[in-house]
């Protein structure tokens, strides 16, 4: 019986991870080992660590897609003014982001 409610759960889960994907323009991820805290923020595990969650191609597009729009909306007024965001990408790289970060604690939503 608790075999059944895991699989239930696990089908649920999948029919969710599906319904997000089609809904979202996600880049594709591949399948593998998964950083919850970004390794563009500062994440010291280093990639194939044994803690780092291993997940299939679908749940890693969601989960990191999910991500990257949340850390996105985390923002901060520097002291010249200019509005940067968590996200870290080639305009806004990640040692930037982690610069920035020590300079003042005001993230903010």
């Amino acid at each position: 019986m608790a075999e059944d409610r895991v699989h239930a759960r696990a089908c649920d889960l999948q029919t969710k991870l599906e319904t997000l994907a089609r809904q979202n323009d996600y880049t594709r991820r591949v399948p593998g080992l998964h950083h919850l805290m970004p390794y563009a923020l500062g994440n010291q595990l280093r990639r194939g660590h044994k803690s780092l969650t291993d997940l299939d191609g679908l749940a890693h597009s969601v989960l990191q897609g999910e991500l990257d729009k949340h850390v996105a909306t985390i923002v901060k007024t520097l002291p010249d003014g200019r509005v940067v965001s968590m996200f870290a990408n080639s305009q806004n790289p990640g040692l930037r982001v982690r610069q920035v970060s020590r300079l003042t604690k005001d993230w903010r939503r």
